[in-house]
């Protein structure tokens, strides 16, 4: 009967290692850094077995990194120099209530002014293109939220418009 005890704190054992070190094994689908204050890109991601052919987005935040490439895509002028990069998304909302979005209960959601800042990498190389930042656009798209206020969203225009030079 010992043993089986033992074999259950064993087993507890590994799954507490496997849920803790899993994420340290964890390969990121982008090698944007983690937070916007770090220069230092992950030193190996999913973009390093599948280059991209042109450039692609994607937002960083407590919940990981998520791909919004075919967000930005669909804002790129014609003449927007298409070469492989990656564009590292940093949103920071603050309590400055800017605007408010009618819910269709008829209740009412503050919407928070929140700043975009982007980091911009040359692939291969992982090697720093440039950075700069933006405001966030007043858009209440009216889906379904459960938090109590709306950061304003990503002017994906703007950071087309911002990143192109940085891409010649």
């Amino acid at each position: 009967m010992r043993w089986l005890g033992g074999l259950l704190v064993a087993a507890v054992v590994a799954a507490v290692g496997v849920h803790f070190l899993g994420d340290a094994f964890h390969t990121p689908p982008a090698f944007c850094p983690d937070d916007v204050g770090d220069d230092e890109p992950h030193s190996s991601s999913e973009l390093d077995s599948r280059p991209p052919e042109g450039p692609v987005l994607y937002a960083v935040g407590e919940d990981g990194m998520h791909d919004m490439t075919s967000n930005f895509d669909s804002h790129l002028p014609p003449d927007f120099p298409y070469r492989p990069a990656l564009i590292c998304e940093y949103r920071t909302m603050s309590d400055e209530q800017i605007y408010v979005c009618f819910t269709s209960g008829g209740g009412e959601i503050p919407m928070v002014r929140t700043r975009y800042d982007y980091k911009v990498y040359g692939i291969p190389g992982k090697n720093p293109l440039g950075t700069f930042h933006s405001p966030g656009i007043s858009l209440c798209d009216g889906g379904i939220t459960t938090g109590s206020e709306i950061p304003t969203e990503p002017d994906y225009a703007t950071v087309a418009e911002r990143t192109a030079p940085l891409l010649r």
